[in-house]
């Protein structure tokens, strides 16, 4: 065989193949058509919906006389997309965190640093 009786004989094949696939207009429609379908759907449904992300809010305690507690909290204060909210105690970044109030809890006890998440925040929790 030359090479230019397999060149035609590929030709003719893709030819026929393709033709016996657009005859076919069930393939057609679960091939081509149904994808578009549900891209123009679905598009116009989620359209914008996942925009810019709100600030994450975080609850953060450290007591003044802490070494590095001033520091860790101005550093937190300076974080672009957090808006930070100063506890009063560890009780209440606990509770707040659980009320959902805030996103996330940071307590600074001088050598450890504690994080709070809520358990029932699964999704919105990739902290």
């Amino acid at each position: 065989m030359k090479g230019d009786e397999r060149v035609k004989r590929s030709l003719v094949l893709t030819k026929t193949l393709l033709l016996s696939f657009i005859r076919d207009r069930q393939s057609v429609f679960f091939t081509l058509a149904l994808p578009l379908i549900f891209l123009i759907i679905f598009g116009f449904m989620y359209s914008g919906e996942w925009g810019e992300a709100p600030d994450t809010r975080l609850i953060f305690f450290g007591e003044e006389n802490l070494r590095g507690s001033k520091e860790l909290a101005e550093i937190l204060a300076n974080t672009e997309r957090l808006k930070v909210i100063q506890g009063e105690s560890v009780e209440q970044v606990q509770k707040e965190v659980g009320r959902l109030q805030a996103h996330m809890g940071l307590v600074w006890q001088g050598e450890k640093l504690k994080f709070f998440l809520n358990p029932t925040r699964i999704q919105n929790n990739p902290y």
